[in-house]
């Protein structure tokens, strides 16, 4: 089975549609269960829920055969740690799916560590399901470089609100 998720917090359209018409299209011939969340798109060929409980959620993801789905650090490393593939496409923010393209950035460094496989659009999606079948995500030091580079952008996200707060109230920032 492959276990679709478009996030709980937002709706992922594009991904969900895209894998619609993969089935219907007869490009995906397995089993396919999707997580649309708060997304308008309602999927046609594929089985559905809106919301999973946690515990479900966790089951559909060790059940699968492959992972498709944003990229939720969450989702991704639940995967990981279940030993399933996982293909991402990650939200961009000039389509409106999300408010900067920090996704981008961390699925490059998915990607370069060996963890998961990137459709960096929503044509590269087929092709990224073929090579996932003989793909096996790294267990090496690529996760720690992954932190590393959650913790840059947790960084640079906080100095950039120090940074128009200072502005607002014309002070620096409290020393350490």
């Amino acid at each position: 089975m492959i276990f679709v998720t478009a996030g709980s917090l937002k709706g992922f359209d594009r991904l969900v549609r895209a894998v619609d018409e993969l089935v219907d299209a007869g490009e995906l011939d397995d089993e396919v269960f999707a997580q649309i969340g708060r997304g308008g798109y309602e999927p046609r060929r594929c089985t559905w829920q809106r919301f999973l409980s946690q515990d479900e959620f966790k089951a559909r993801v060790e059940g699968s055969s492959l992972v498709l789905s944003h990229v939720g650090v969450g989702t991704i490393l639940l995967a990981l740690e279940a030993g399933v593939p996982v293909v991402t496409l990650p939200r961009r923010a000039a389509l409106g799916e999300h408010v900067n393209d920090h996704q981008l950035d961390t699925a490059r460094q998915m990607e370069a560590d060996g963890l998961a496989l990137v459709a960096w659009e929503v044509g590269d999606l087929a092709g990224c399901i073929r090579r996932s079948r003989d793909f096996r995500p790294s267990r090496g030091t690529g996760q720690g470089d992954l932190v590393g580079t959650l913790r840059r952008d947790l960084t640079a996200l906080g100095e950039g609100r120090w940074r128009r707060l200072r502005r607002r109230l014309g002070r620096q920032r409290p020393s350490s």
